[in-house]
């Protein structure tokens, strides 16, 4: 009588298949991972601006004076934020100054085109003084056609949004 022998375990032969089909599958997922990565923090970063915007335009309604929001250099929005009085003052309550978190935005991640941007206003009702107010914010690698844009706009009403529109 004969008795098989069943095998345990995985032969080395087994194991190289299985870390190249791996290999294949991880060299194929990086590059939408990296998309992913850029994406979240372009969301991030321009949920963080309109969230400060809303900030200046409640200050001013809530002071009953103009409260500005301008670039934190000549870079412009990209490397952050400040939120000022009409005296070109950081907001204070008593002796503190207001804090208004501001973060760049890496020009590794996304291009800013600021040809509508600049400063913004807000009047002591809320509305928006100034003219215009659009950045587009591009994600690096964006293909034609990809909904992968974001547009931040300050309506004339000071009310501000973001929208996903086509990468051109």
């Amino acid at each position: 009588m004969t008795f098989m022998r069943y095998q345990r375990g995985t032969t080395l032969i087994e194991l190289m298949v299985a870390l190249g089909v791996l290999a294949i599958i991880l060299s194929m997922a990086a590059p939408s991972f990296r998309n992913v990565l850029i994406d979240n923090r372009i969301t991030t970063w321009s949920n963080e601006l309109i969230s400060g915007l809303n900030y200046a335009r409640s200050e001013a309604v809530r002071r009953g004076d103009t409260v500005r929001v301008v670039p934190d250099d000549d870079d412009g929005y990209g490397a952050g934020w400040r939120v000022l009085n009409p005296e070109d003052d950081p907001l204070v309550v008593g002796d503190e100054e207001l804090f208004v978190f501001n973060k760049a935005l890496a020009a590794t991640d996304a291009a800013i085109d600021e040809d509508l941007g600049g400063e913004v206003r807000f009047s002591r009702l809320g509305a928006r003084l100034t003219g215009d107010f659009v950045l587009l914010v591009t994600p690096v690698g964006c293909e034609e056609g990809e909904l992968r844009t974001r547009r931040i706009v300050v309506m004339p009403s000071g009310l501000s949004r973001v929208e996903r529109i086509a990468c051109d």
